[in-house]
């Protein structure tokens, strides 16, 4: 049941080593220094790296844990089989050193091992969250998986919370989803503005991962002013800190938000997105989408390939899944003056042509607009980074040097803001 971690290293290399010990052939050396290498340039754990693999791993169990009903008891039980033989396996590892001298006579050193860190208490948006090995090793060890499971993910979505599509050829569409283990850590109370736009964002969130209807969201609005880090705040929710009242907490505590994986897809991989949906169908995981900057100039074509996902094509959109895309332009597509009806122009349904431009922004069930801030708000935003980077600078001095700041380089928007805060905090030590 949990056969595809025998695939990973260091584990295999254990079982390599193992098996020759058993049928005394040749090659032990060369798997005893595989194993050893495995650990030092991975986990120096060999129990830490193996409970990992088992997070990490694809298997019947982790593809269908979603907390609704128990598993089959012959899938519990396989996977107590499978746990009981890799607890033996590393038993044997505890001695694999002195087992291999034995045999070879060669002195060789211990498995390197330390203390595992100590775990986090939850994911975050770029960890994963391995289970306790004494957990899975106990009597009760399947249920402990099954549960780990349910709360964090399991398989190649355990690895991380963010994932950018490559569209490389391998041999599984997984396999074209680089997991991000540092991903752009923004929260929820570290915005200022936009707040009403930025509430239903998150609330749209929340039906997703309550399995309820949500909608397809276009982020739109002047450059700078906190669309995609809206977006990429929904993966350090919840966030009580930033909403107040506007969010319920008994309410929110029953949305799942660990579950929520956030998966980045340039527009030039947009005819992929099939090929995406494929794959995300059916798992215990909810998806976001993300296209940032979406935009065609007049002649491409791409937005098609994204028109028949939002709204219309014969395959229905996952339910586990919405699309996210952030935009500059309200209509996404740019338009000309020739583009309007001409009793001249040779398009005999011209008229057709724009209405298919225009139905493409049409197809976001949702449409969120992000305005620049005045003057008052700009100084705001840079004020409420200022706090919470607790600078040492008077409110009157802030203010006059925000606004210079912002004359002399992008103008008042969020990102303006940071990129001034950020300058004054290397001043300011």
């Amino acid at each position: 049941m949990l056969h595809d971690v025998a695939s990973r290293p260091p584990l295999d290399r254990l079982i390599t080593v193992a098996d020759r010990l058993t049928t005394r052939t040749g090659g032990i050396v060369d798997a005893y220094a595989d194993l050893w290498r495995s650990l030092i340039d991975g986990t120096p754990d060999l129990r830490d790296a193996i409970t990992r693999a088992i997070a990490s791993s694809e298997n019947v169990l982790g593809r269908n844990a979603t907390g609704e009903g128990r598993p089959d008891p012959e899938v519990m039980a396989a996977v107590t089989h499978d746990l009981q033989a890799i607890s033996h396996l590393v038993t044997l590892a505890d001695q694999l050193h002195a087992a291999v001298r034995k045999q070879t006579s060669i002195p060789f050193p211990p498995l390197p091992v330390r203390n595992p860190e100590p775990r986090p208490a939850s994911a975050g948006a770029g960890r994963l969250v391995a289970p306790a090995w004494d957990d899975l090793m106990g009597p009760m060890g399947a249920t402990h998986l099954e549960q780990h499971y349910t709360r964090h993910g399991g398989g190649h979505f355990a690895r991380a919370r963010a994932f950018v599509w490559t569209g490389a050829k391998t041999g599984s569409p997984l396999g074209a989803l680089d997991p991000v283990t540092a991903p752009d850590d923004v929260h929820a109370a570290d915005l200022v503005g936009s707040l009403d736009a930025r509430a239903l964002l998150r609330r749209n969130t929340a039906n997703l991962l309550r399995g309820a209807p949500a909608n397809n969201v276009l982020l739109y609005g002047d450059r700078g002013t906190g669309k995609s880090s809206s977006v990429k705040s929904l993966l350090n929710e919840p966030d009580p800190d930033a909403w107040g009242e506007r969010v319920e907490p008994v309410a929110d505590s029953a949305v799942p938000w660990h579950l929520l994986r956030l998966i980045e897809v340039p527009k030039s991989r947009l005819a992929d997105f099939p090929v995406i949906a494929g794959a995300l169908r059916g798992r215990p995981e909810r998806f976001i989408v993300f296209v940032d900057d979406l935009s065609f100039e007049d002649g491409e074509t791409q937005y098609k390939d994204l028109k028949a996902l939002l709204d219309g094509g014969i395959a229905a959109r996952p339910s586990n899944v919405v699309i996210y895309a952030t935009s500059n332009r309200r209509h996404l597509i740019r338009e000309q003056f020739s583009d309007r009806p001409d009793p001249l122009n040779t398009d005999v349904h011209g008229q057709d042509t724009v209405q298919e431009k225009l139905s493409f922004a049409d197809r976001f069930g949702l449409t969120l607009t992000f305005t620049t801030p005045s003057q008052d708000e700009y100084v705001a935003i840079a004020a409420h980074l200022a706090r919470r980077r607790e600078l040492p600078i008077t409110s009157a001095e802030l203010r006059r040097r925000a606004i210079s700041w912002a004359a002399w380089h992008n103008g008042r928007s969020g990102r303006t803001a940071r990129q001034f805060i950020d300058d004054l905090t290397a001043e300011l030590g």
